[in-house]
């Protein structure tokens, strides 16, 4: 496909959200967009959002978010996900 902006959009199809190239297309695609191209911090933002998704599939909700409704932070979600990892140690 010749047209790239048409090609990175592609990336957000549910399809490609395992495709390990879909994390390049998707920055590809945001620095495209003018007014988001000269936000660094929102491309870095855009990145750690995107492979969470990418990581996202099958946590349950109760990982995420405790029985009284808090909803944890990126640094106590990772640290949940990460001790069920045999060997790992945080």
């Amino acid at each position: 496909m010749k047209n790239t902006f048409l090609f990175n959009i592609q990336c957000l199809k549910p399809s490609m959200r395992r495709n390990p190239d879909s994390i390049q297309m998707m920055k590809q695609l945001a620095a495209s967009v003018p007014r988001i191209a000269c936000e660094m911090n929102f491309l870095d933002s855009l990145s750690t959002e995107w492979r969470l998704y990418q990581a996202d599939a099958d946590i349950p909700l109760e990982w995420v978010e405790t029985p009284n409704g808090h909803v944890a932070s990126v640094d106590e979600y990772i640290l949940v996900t990460c001790s069920h990892i045999e060997g790992w140690s945080g």
